[in-house]
């Protein structure tokens, strides 16, 4: 359903492997820059399982993020990953439930 789509909505014909390559490098970069700054560059000495646990989260995060930016859209509660997802689409749909 085109007419649905959002006026600035990249066409369906260019959503191809290449672009949904492209979004994974670039959410990935920026999880990746994040989590850089957040432990300065360091893994904790004494990494628990809940570093661990956290750092797994926040891969599959990117999953959601990476699927919102191909879909045009998100629906989360999650602060963070909204702001992530607004990092790669400022222009995107954003439902808060």
């Amino acid at each position: 359903m085109e007419h649905d789509a959002p006026p600035n909505a990249v066409k369906a014909n260019v959503i191809d492997p290449n672009w949904a390559h492209f979004r994974w490098v670039q959410v990935r970069v920026i999880y990746s820059l994040d989590l850089l700054l957040e432990y300065q560059g360091q893994l904790p000495e004494n990494a628990s399982n809940s570093f661990w646990r956290k750092i797994e989260h926040e891969m599959l995060d990117t999953e959601y993020v990476i699927l919102g930016a191909l879909a045009g859209g998100l629906a989360s509660k999650d602060d963070k990953l909204v702001e992530n997802y607004l990092l790669v689409c400022p222009d995107g749909l954003v439902l808060r439930s």
